[in-house]
């Protein structure tokens, strides 16, 4: 699977999260985000950390993001909590 640059980036920081290998995680595969968990606070630590990333890049929000007009947090914020829902890590706490 070719990933972009910026994707790239934010996987790995992913998987460097939860202790994953990124070069073992076969991304192309259904549900390759039910290989590992984290806790809620790593969630929203991750989720700001992308925000951040998001935010202070251009080129990275050309990338990831559908409609990258402006710099405004709170749509970048929109765009990573979509993410984080569909692509990112099982949380290990119940609710």
């Amino acid at each position: 699977m070719n990933l972009g640059k910026h994707l790239t980036i934010i996987l790995r920081e992913m998987c460097d999260r939860v202790g994953a290998d990124f070069n073992k995680i076969e991304f192309d595969k259904p549900e390759w985000f039910w290989q590992y968990s984290w806790s809620y606070q790593d969630q929203c630590a991750f989720s700001e950390w992308m925000v951040d990333y998001l935010y202070n890049s251009t080129e990275a929000r050309n990338e990831i993001m559908e409609y990258p007009r402006g710099k405004a947090k709170y749509k970048i914020r929109k765009v990573v909590n979509w993410f984080v829902f569909n692509y990112g890590w099982k949380n290990n706490e119940t609710i």
